[in-house]
């Protein structure tokens, strides 16, 4: 199952590039060479929209969080899953 995965990856990735569609204006395919390495670096790195995840105040388990949200007044979101977190089940 998981070469199916790396598998369906790859084509995925293969097939957003080539149709051209994502935003990579002036990259052609996967060419990688002086003059398109700070487009590629610009599509790859994330933007802060995309970080923001980090701003949050986690808390590394689940008794902290319901100490402050106690202490605070306010609700927790508790959200679990079953399975490995890469989708490999």
């Amino acid at each position: 199952m998981r070469k199916l995965t790396w598998i369906a990856m790859i084509w995925l990735a293969c097939g957003s590039a080539a149709s051209g569609s994502d935003g990579l204006d002036g990259l052609d395919g996967f060419e990688l060479s002086v003059e398109t390495y700070e487009a590629w670096k610009q599509h790859i790195r994330p933007d802060k929209e995309e970080l923001a995840w980090q701003q949050i105040d986690w808390l590394p388990d689940l008794k902290s969080g319901i100490v402050r949200a106690s202490k605070i007044g306010r609700p927790i979101l508790l959200w679990t899953m079953n399975g490995h977190p890469f989708g490999c089940t």
